[in-house]
């Protein structure tokens, strides 16, 4: 990604998280960048097309760093146990990512976003990585593939959801979440 799209996804998705998809404006967007409205339209043809850039890209962040995480790990628990681990650090680190993903998921009733994509593909090809390593190691059977993704996903959204409301609890939303997969996993 260029200089100038970088600079462009990191202000759209300040704005968004800020604001919301409403309130967030292609000419403010666009000032904070240093480029004309009509110049974000090279990015993205529409403010929901801008929004899924955003989120595509912030996703691939995300998971490479999550994937990163997981790289030494030997078996799912510790695996999901560096996602969780991760994942809380992320969210300490960047409080705009948090605003943003809460945001993306209150906006995503409006008409204009009804057609955004959440699965963004390194979130898919993660998930099809952690299923692949466990079922090689024969941690799991690959019917449960889709479960280990969807709790996986339910322990991260429970720490979104917890740190939205108490950006303190994110330290133990994780070890919550790292109990919970022990148990289940282990």
């Amino acid at each position: 990604m260029t200089g100038t799209a970088l600079r462009v996804v990191r202000a759209a998705r300040a704005a968004f998280a800020a604001h919301g998809y409403g309130g967030a404006s292609m000419r403010t967007i666009a000032a904070d960048v240093g480029v004309t409205a009509m110049a974000l339209y090279n990015y993205a043809p529409s403010k929901a097309a801008l929004l899924q850039l955003v989120f595509d890209e912030t996703m691939t962040e995300v998971y490479d760093s999550l994937g990163e995480a997981v790289a030494d790990q030997e078996s799912v628990v510790g695996e999901v146990h560096a996602i969780l681990e991760r994942s809380g650090e992320i969210l300490q680190d960047d409080p705009d990512l948090l605003r943003f993903l809460i945001r993306v998921v209150l906006d995503r009733q409006q008409d204009e976003l009804k057609d955004l994509e959440l699965l963004a593909p390194p979130i898919v090809a993660f998930f099809d990585g952690l299923i692949e390593r466990a079922v090689s190691r024969k941690e799991l059977a690959r019917r449960d593939g889709p479960r280990l993704a969807t709790f996986v996903t339910m322990l991260f959204w429970g720490i979104i959801a917890l740190a939205a409301a108490d950006p303190a609890s994110i330290r133990p939303a994780v070890e919550t979440a790292k109990w919970a997969a022990a148990g289940r996993l282990g």
